[in-house]
């Protein structure tokens, strides 16, 4: 299982941080296609706190989202709709790429797996 589009997190405050912003930025067709493939994500866990911006500015619900290989916050679509220059695995590029940007169904017993693992810090 990999992560993807972590950012450091500080007493309920996304930090920017100077790192995040060294990748290849998106074309717009990819950035479209990628923030479309996360939004199909499947929810392991939902925190009862909701993520902010830099500047304080509410962004959604913190979630953690899988598409069965990959697993990524709620907040990394909102990074990427504002076409941040975000590094973005290229791995994890390559992958949904290859899946044509489709993303397999996931069992209930698979989500709960994903669960535990995340919960215990194994992914």
């Amino acid at each position: 299982m990999n992560r993807v589009g972590f950012l450091k997190e500080e007493l309920d405050k996304v930090i920017i941080v100077p790192e995040i912003h060294l990748g290849t930025i998106l074309d717009d067709d990819l950035r479209q296609k990628t923030i479309d493939y996360l939004s199909k994500g499947r929810v392991i866990l939902s925190y009862m706190e909701i993520s902010t911006d830099e500047l304080g500015n509410n962004i959604a619900p913190l979630e953690i989202l899988t598409d069965g290989n990959w697993v990524w916050p709620s907040y990394f679509q909102f990074f990427l709709k504002r076409k941040l220059n975000l590094r973005i695995d290229d791995e994890f590029i390559n992958f949904i790429r290859s899946k044509d940007f489709v993303m397999d169904d996931i069992s209930t017993d698979k989500l709960k797996e994903l669960q535990h693992l995340y919960l215990n810090k194994k992914i």
